[in-house]
């Protein structure tokens, strides 16, 4: 019978670890996706790492974390140029759906909001790395963009703000929910 018990709870465990590292590996597939299409298209950064081409270093080096209830993730990972290397780090939110982060990602659409997307690239001036934001880019022309093109733009970025502000807000929820329900037990 303990034989049977041990043998039981060791299955449970490789289950649940195999589980875990499978909603791992999705997350980062899935940011570095992100993290590649807004790279290629920043001048800077391909400018500083002596690209393109530009390729995410190997998964190994690479780290995610997620918090929240499953709706916050931080995933950081190498990137290479031609030249130089750096690292990147994108948190992102999901919207509600599925609990597991390996259902919602490989059945649930699997859709992620970029918060925040910054690369630290080695030595700049004075021996400081240089942090640039992968969500901001030169301003284009306003002169030769027509007021339609301005304020679609403008409509898109408030969509997106308003949606990120949205996630925030449910993520923030969900946990003061979560410490109302610990409290009352």
């Amino acid at each position: 019978m303990l034989k049977r018990l041990g043998g039981a709870a060791l299955l449970g465990a490789l289950a649940y670890t195999t589980a875990d590292a499978a909603a791992d590996s999705a997350l980062y597939w899935r940011a570095r996706g992100l993290v590649m299409e807004q790279a290629v298209a920043h001048e800077r950064l391909c400018r500083e790492l002596g690209g393109p081409p530009l390729q995410a270093g190997p998964w190994y080096n690479s780290s995610v974390a997620i918090s929240h209830d499953g709706h916050i993730a931080t995933v950081t990972m190498p990137l290479r140029g031609n030249r130089r290397s750096s690292d990147v780090t994108v948190r992102v939110v999901r919207q509600g759906g599925l609990r597991s982060t390996l259902l919602y990602n490989l059945v649930g659409g699997g859709h992620w909001d970029v918060l925040v997307m910054n690369a630290l690239v080695g030595m700049g001036p004075g021996g400081t790395p240089i942090s640039l934001s992968l969500m901001q880019q030169a301003p284009p022309n306003a002169a030769a963009a027509s007021p339609a093109a301005v304020s679609h733009a403008e409509a898109l970025a408030a969509a997106h703000q308003a949606r990120l502000l949205a996630a925030e807000q449910h993520a923030a929820d969900a946990v003061a929910a979560r410490q109302s329900t610990r409290r009352e037990q």
